[in-house]
């Protein structure tokens, strides 16, 4: 295995992965192994994020929404704003006021999946 390769890099964010419950910090770790902090945690937020393993999956809550009381609540004209809605394959409907451009609306309908 060529050190500095992908295999090297790879099979050392396995090595302190493993042993993480010993503590050690990433920059005692990366000295002990004779190399660059900054690269070995490049490695290992490449690592994380080709896993998913620190990927912490969009955590949605029901939200009740009711029209407010408060005469400066709503701005005039509200009711007459533009609006596009999604239902996603889960049911679920979301609606965006179409000022916010569809690039904007498409990356949130695509990590919202």
């Amino acid at each position: 295995m060529r050190r500095g390769g992908r295999a090297f890099w790879l099979n050392l964010v396995r090595e302190y992965e493993a042993g993480r419950g010993n503590g050690e910090p990433q920059r005692q770790f990366a000295a002990r192994h004779g190399v660059k902090l900054s690269t070995f945690r490049s490695w290992l937020y490449r690592r994380s994020r080709e896993d998913g393993a620190d990927e912490v999956a969009p955590r949605l809550l029901p939200v009740r929404v009711i029209a407010s009381t408060a005469p400066t609540a709503r701005q005039q004209g509200e009711a007459d704003v533009a609006a596009i809605e999604a239902e996603l394959p889960s049911g679920m409907r979301v609606r965006f006021a179409a000022a916010l451009g569809a690039e904007l609306i498409a990356d949130v309908l695509r990590r919202l999946g």
